[in-house]
Order: structure tokens, then C-alpha cells, then sequence
């Protein structure tokens, strides 16, 4: 049960972050799902500790986020700049890892070597993602995010290798040159084998199952996820990388993904890419979350320690933090200048521009989710049975070190890097809101123009969903006030009580209506038109006059014959709500009419609203309830009648395009959106 708690309130956490990152856009999510970790921690009676094996963490975290990288990178532009990206996360890595270690060892003699080590490989690897979730959308040029994304994605592999080898030197205590080469060749290539080997044979098996004519969502995209683990625990078997492999096969399936080509692989490209987007985000959430549960009891431990001063703790994290920034700044401007030109072959000078790049790139790689899934796979014992030296210290620091880049590319990234301007499409996408919503109005009236009896209840669900989008065009806008809103409601209610009135005069005359009946119905709207109004309806009070005496004598013979014995209280509440389904159906018409017409002062939208509200009143009264071969029917005929609103759509942005009204840049971007409705309609068929 402590388990289930545990994953329910940090799942509750991701949750929540997802909320305040839209409502603090300055922040970005690492930092915000940090901070509600920490809150969780010490809001808790007890405190938090995640006790996890090492294999497991990296298991359920490292693979698939690795997986998921490796798919998602451009391959073309990691092999245009592949010395580049080695570089950073081969070179950078080991850098990274000797400095670290024999600073570290050198402050903190108590600390071994190779522990050391372990932190110096934990802090290589890089975190793009928490980058790109920044809400402050910083400007990288395209060599840029090609130099970080690689960078982050085979940096992950050298920093978990490295880390491994480090901390099996700590936990038995024996170190060999000889032996660590070997080994890690053998778990190098052995990885990317494997990676190689289990991405052909995934691609043999879906290819299989294609020619039997099956293109089931569920079996691929669930073979696509449980790919990584499958791939890390043979590697695990194997005793090769599981992260190389991993990597490996990722590279290798997207591919293979490339070269498919057909509406189901396009529509299952979608559905994955949408389902390893919610699980990046949910594991990234998790670790970051526990990251600020696990900083109390980090700081708490680390601070509680004897032998070592808590200005020191400080200090050290700082210091590491500066050395990992000058030496990642230092080894990129270096890079660079040694760089040549492609087209040229000359090496490109170090300017101004050039620097901001390499300080762009500096700031850009913080540590994140995979230094911190890496630090807390330290294990508790060595193998002679005792604590893991200094386990705390090495966790706050790396903690520290964490938090203090994550605060800099979170601030200082923007400076250098600004946000790029609004591009003339999206200002005028803003600007011209009135003609998108005007888009939507024509749909409307030409989806009630075009309705018929057979197909109404479809055509008004589909009018309710552009309403909905026309609300939302007018909530970002901000175009009519609150006040301008509930005038035009008021109006409108007015005048469909005032043709109420008259529709009810009209069944007098033609006798459709019992006058007993139409008084008291009259009489409920003239009351509710007098609170609307603040005044008796002039027109209800003419008319009054003028069909007095008529009007009143048929209801004293009405009203008499029915208070005679033997007339039931029934009959007069069924008289009633008859002649109610008679109005509401004849001001649905009403209503419907002049949408169509596009004549009215009112807005489609409202008139449509008001139409749904209308619809739900009736059905109420009439009071059926609908078969469920009558709901499918309906179901199939809104998915008609949303088809063709897209196609009316299309045509009204089309027009606008050839009056000169919008851009052609603008119509893309509608024309776009259209289709990507149109794909998720045709996705859930």
C-alpha cells in the first residue's frame, strides 16, 4: 500500500506541474516539479526515502528515455556533425570525469578515487529536455540543437558506462587498465550489436504481420514501448551496455520507420509518437520529483556529517558547478576553432557570434534526469559488506550541481539566446481573429442552411463544437466584454419570448390550442419578459386589449370545463407540456432560420448555443430515451457532418485568400490546422 502511495502522489505531482508550467511560464517544469517534491517531503509526517536497486532504476528510467531520444533524433544532421557530437560525449565525458574526480578526491580525501570518479561520470551526461521544456522557447540555431541533442543522447551511454566502471571499482576495490579496456570494448560493441540485432529482427516481425493484413495499433505501439526494456535486460543477460544497446536499436528502428511509407504507417508514426511523448513526460516528471524528495534528506544527511563543514558541502557544490562550466566552455571553444568549413575547408574565426554560441552551448547541456537516475543508482554496500563511502555527500553534490544548472539555463540561456521574434504569420494568425471567426460563423450558417430532418440532432452537435471553438477565439481576445455578452443574451431571450407570444396567438386563432391553456403559458412568459425587461411587454398588453373580450370568454368556458368533476390535474400539466414541446420545436425553427440566414444581430454562435439549450429543454419534455442503434446512427452522421464543415472550412479560407483578405502564409497555417482536424476525425474512425 506505501508503494501504491508513493507512485499515486508523485504521479499527482507530475500532474500538477503540467498546470503550473502554463501558469508560471518563466519557470521552466524541472524546476517547478523540483520544487513540488521538496514541498511534498516536508509536508510529509515521515520521511521519504526511495529505496530502488540500481538495474531497476536505470531500467524503468535510463531505457526509455534513451529509446525515445534516439528515435526522435535527426540522424541526418548527428551524422553531419557526428566528430563534433563524439566529441562532447566521449572526450567532454572523460574530461569531465578526471577533473571532477581528483578535484573532488583532493578536497575530500575520505572520498575514494574512484567514488570520485563515479560523480565526475554521473555530472558528464546532459539533459536537452530540460531545455526544451522551457517555456521561454530560447533561440538555437540548427547546428546548435544538432550539437546538443547528439551530444545528449550518446553522452548518456559514456557517462552510464563510465559510471559503471567506477563504481565497480569502488564497491571491490580492484582496478585494472587492462581489464577495463577489454571490458569496455567487449560492452561497447557487444550493446551495439545487440541494439542492431534486436532492431532487425522487431522490423522482420512487424513486416511479417503486415503481410497477414494486420495493422493493429495496440500490437505495435505496445511492441514499440516494451522494446527498451526488452533490449536492456538481454543486454543485462548478456553482460554488454543495455544503454548502447538501447541507443542502438533506437537509431536503427527509426530507420527502418523512414523508409515506410502508407496511410496505417502514417497513422501509426502519429499514435506512437504521441504515446512515447506521454510517457517521456510522466518518467522525466517522476525523476525530477524525486530529485525534490530526495534533496531534504540529501541536505539533512550530508549536513548532519561530523567531519564535514556545511559551508564546505556548499562551497563544493559551487565550485563543481564553475568547473564544469569553465571546462565544457573551454572544450567547446576549442572545438570550434579547430572546426572547418564543409564548403570551405578553412577553419571558421573566433568571433563575437562564435562565443555567444559556445556560452549558448555551455549554458544549454544542465544536468537533469539522467545524472540524477545515475547518482541514485549508487549502491548502499561494497562488497565486503560495508557503507558505500560517503553515498550522501556524492548525492548532495550531484543534487547541487543539478539544481544550480538547471537555475542557470533557466535564467541566464534566455539572455544569450533570446526569444525569437513572432514570425509575421503568427502576429497576423493573432491579429486577424475576427476572420477566423468569421470563418467559423459561414461554416455554421452553411451547416444549418444544408440540414434536414434526418440528419438535425448530428448538425447541431457539430454546430455546438464550433460554438465551443468560437468561445475559445473570443476568450484568448478578449474582443467583447463580459457586459456586451449578457446584453446579447438578454436581447436574444427577449425576442424568443416575444415570438413565443406570437407563435401562442397563432395557435388561438387556427384553434390549435386549448385557451385555458394558452392563457397560462402566455401569462408564465409575460412574467418572465417583464423581469428581462423591467416593464410589461407593450405588445403583449396591445394585443391583450384587442382580443380581450374573445380570448377571455373562450378561457371561462375552457377553465369552467375543466373544473367540472371528473377532470383530472393530469390532463391539464399533459395540455401544458404538449403546447411547451410545440413552442420550444417552433423556436428551435425559429432560431435555425436565422442562422441560416445570416441576417440576425446576433452572433451564430450564440444563436447555436441557445439552440442546443433549447434542444435539451424539449428532449426533456418529450422525455425518450434513444436506442442504442439510434446512437450509433447519430454518432456516424456527426462524423458526415463534421467532414463536411471541414470542407466548408476549407472553401471559406480559400475565398478569403483569393479576395486578398489574408496572406498566403496565413492560409497555410489555416489549411494546416483544418487537416489535422481532419487526420484526428479520420484517426478515431
Amino acid at each position: 500500500m506505501a508503494t501504491l502511495e508513493f507512485i499515486l502522489l508523485v504521479s499527482a505531482a507530475v500532474l500538477v506541474s503540467a498546470i503550473l508550467d502554463e501558469l508560471i511560464p518563466r519557470i521552466s517544469m524541472p524546476l517547478i516539479q523540483i520544487g513540488l517534491g521538496v514541498v511534498i517531503a516536508l509536508l510529509s509526517w515521515n520521511p521519504i526515502s526511495l529505496d530502488i536497486s540500481p538495474d531497476i532504476f536505470l531500467l524503468l528510467f535510463i531505457a526509455p528515455l534513451l529509446y525515445y531520444e534516439a528515435k526522435k533524433t535527426d540522424r541526418t544532421a548527428l551524422w553531419r556533425h557526428l566528430r563534433s557530437v563524439l566529441s562532447l560525449a566521449i572526450g567532454l565525458v572523460v574530461a569531465i570525469m578526471l577533473i571532477v574526480g581528483f578535484s573532488l578526491h583532493l578536497l575530500i580525501p575520505s572520498i575514494p578515487l574512484a567514488a570520485a570518479f563515479a560523480l565526475g561520470a554521473a555530472l558528464g551526461p546532459t539533459d536537452a529536455v530540460a531545455v526544451s521544456s522551457m517555456k521561454s522557447e530560447v533561440k538555437l540555431t540548427r547546428r546548435e540543437n544538432a550539437l546538443l541533442n547528439g551530444e545528449c543522447l550518446l553522452n548518456d551511454a559514456s557517462g552510464v558506462v563510465a559510471f559503471q566502471f567506477a563504481i565497480a571499482a569502488t564497491v571491490t576495490g580492484f582496478y585494472s587498465v587492462e581489464s577495463a579496456v577489454l571490458d569496455f570494448a567487449i560492452e561497447f560493441f557487444g550493446g551495439i550489436a545487440l541494439g542492431v540485432a534486436v532492431a532487425i529482427i522487431l522490423h522482420l516481425i512487424q513486416q511479417k504481420v503486415r503481410d497477414l493484413g494486420l495493422e493493429s495499433l495496440t500490437f505495435f505501439s505496445l511492441l514499440d514501448v516494451i522494446t527498451p526494456f526488452l533490449v536492456y535486460m538481454a543486454s543485462d543477460a548478456l553482460h554488454v551496455s543495455g544503454i548502447l544497446g538501447v541507443v542502438a536499436c533506437g537509431l536503427l528502428v527509426s530507420g527502418f520507420a523512414d523508409r515506410r511509407i502508407g496511410p496505417a504507417v502514417s497513422r501509426l508514426n502519429i499514435h506512437q509518437d504521441n504515446v512515447w511523448k506521454v510517457i517521456s513526460f510522466v518518467l522525466n516528471g517522476i525523476v525530477f520529483v524525486i530529485l525534490g524528495l530526495e534533496l531534504p534528506l540529501a541536505f539533512t544527511t550530508s549536513w548532519q556529517q561530523p567531519y564535514i563543514n556545511n559551508s564546505v558541502l556548499i562551497g563544493l557544490v559551487l565550485a563543481i558547478t564553475v568547473a564544469l562550466v569553465l571546462v565544457r566552455f573551454l572544450w567547446l571553444v576549442i572545438a570550434d576553432r579547430l572546426h572547418k568549413n564543409p564548403v570551405t575547408g578553412k577553419r571558421s574565426r573566433l568571433t563575437l557570434k562564435r562565443v555567444l554560441s559556445c556560452i549558448a552551448l555551455t549554458i544549454g547541456g544542465p544536468k537533469g534526469a539522467v545524472t540524477l537516475s545515475i547518482i541514485l543508482s549508487i549502491p548502499y554496500t561494497i562488497a565486503s559488506g560495508e557503507e558505500f563511502p560517503d553515498r550522501d555527500v556524492l548525492i548532495f553534490v550531484a543534487s547541487g550541481v543539478i539544481l544550480c544548472t538547471l537555475v542557470l539555463a533557466n535564467f541566464v540561456l534566455p539572455l544569450v539566446s533570446p526569444t525569437p521574434k513572432k514570425s509575421e504569420v503568427a502576429i497576423e494568425f493573432e491579429e486577424r481573429a475576427d476572420l477566423r471567426i468569421q470563418i467559423l460563423r459561414n461554416v455554421i450558417q452553411r451547416l444549418t442552411s444544408e440540414q434536414r430532418e434526418g440528419n438535425a440532432n448530428a448538425t447541431r452537435a457539430v454546430i455546438a463544437m464550433y460554438n465551443d471553438r468560437i468561445q475559445r477565439i473570443i476568450s484568448a481576445t478578449d474582443d467583447i466584454s463580459d457586459k456586451e455578452v449578457e446584453a446579447l443574451q438578454r436581447s436574444l431571450k427577449v425576442e424568443i419570448i416575444r415570438h413565443q407570444e406570437r407563435y401562442i396567438t397563432h395557435l388561438l386563432d387556427i384553434e390549435k390550442v386549448e385557451p385555458s391553456t394558452a392563457y397560462r403559458l402566455g401569462r408564465r412568459l409575460a412574467q418572465q419578459e417583464q423581469i428581462l425587461t423591467h416593464h410589461r411587454s407593450a405588445w403583449w398588453t396591445i394585443r391583450g386589449i384587442l382580443r380581450r373580450v374573445g380570448i377571455t370568454w373562450r378561457s371561462i368556458v375552457s377553465l369552467a370545463r375543466q373544473a367540472l368533476p371528473g377532470v383530472d390535474e393530469s390532463e391539464k400539466d399533459a395540455a401544458i407540456r404538449e403546447l411547451r414541446i410545440m413552442v420550444e420545436r417552433e423556436t428551435i425553427r425559429y432560431l435555425e432560420h436565422k442562422i441560416a440566414s445570416g441576417e440576425s444581430k446576433y452572433p451564430p454562435e450564440l444563436l447555436g448555443e441557445v439552440v442546443a439549450e433549447r434542444m435539451n429543454v424539449m428532449n426533456a419534455l418529450i422525455r425518450t430515451r434513444p436506442t442504442i442503434e439510434y446512437m450509433a446512427q447519430t454518432m456516424d452522421d456527426t462524423d458526415d457532418v463534421m467532414r463536411k464543415g471541414y470542407l466548408f472550412e476549407l472553401d471559406e479560407i480559400q475565398e478569403l485568400y483569393e479576395r486578398d483578405e489574408i496572406s498566403r502564409g496565413l492560409m497555410k497555417l489555416l489549411r494546416e490546422n483544418v487537416y489535422l482536424m481532419q487526420l484526428d476525425l479520420e484517426n478515431r474512425l
